[in-house]
């Protein structure tokens, strides 16, 4: 009888315990409020409540523009601005970079915050799809998760031994030049 009731306690615990396991996506569509191909304006509005700043500012290597900044978005203890791009002549959303403020903090600050932000990133999207570390003129370490709709990079870039950067940028995937290949 003292068995029975073991499995007994130990099939309760389960069934109790596995529902509070967080999901694992099996797709993300875009960043907090804003999906992709939301319009600028859109996401500008279901942003209402952050401190937004509309910008305009190239970014030529990815043929984009940032069009809005999300200022003091706060993600643990780490304080992040967030910047939401679209593709060059666009009005469509396709990408937003959330970037720390801590670019001229010691290179141990920037290492926390990556760390903090691996966890919880794994906390919300599962187990990374790869990790990456180079070395060379600077220390650039790299996490990615994928998904049907988006790519997400955790990364934390050095440039010298007082600046650098972590950044988490979510991409929209392409989905026509995929179904091209």
């Amino acid at each position: 009888m003292s068995a029975k009731r073991h499995v007994s306690s130990l099939l309760l615990a389960v069934l109790i315990t596995v529902p509070l396991i967080a999901q694992v996506p099996s797709d993300v569509d875009g960043w907090t409020k804003i999906t992709w191909g939301m319009t600028v304006e859109q996401a500008k509005t279901a942003l209402q409540g952050s401190t937004v700043k509309t910008v305009f500012t190239p970014i030529p290597e990815k043929k984009s523009v940032f069009r809005l900044r999300v200022l003091d978005v706060h993600i643990g203890d780490v304080k992040l601005h967030a910047s939401v791009a679209t593709a060059q002549g666009s009005e469509e959303v396709n990408a937003v970079v959330l970037l720390s403020d801590s670019i001229t903090a010691s290179q141990n600050n920037r290492g926390a915050e990556f760390d903090t932000l691996k966890q919880l990133l794994i906390q919300k999207y599962g187990a990374p799809k790869s990790e990456d570390v180079r070395r060379g003129v600077g220390v650039v370490k790299s996490v990615l998760w994928t998904f049907p709709s988006t790519t997400i990079r955790l990364t934390q870039s050095e440039f010298g031994s007082s600046v650098g950067t972590v950044a988490i940028h979510y991409d929209a995937v392409d989905r026509k030049s995929l179904d091209l290949l």
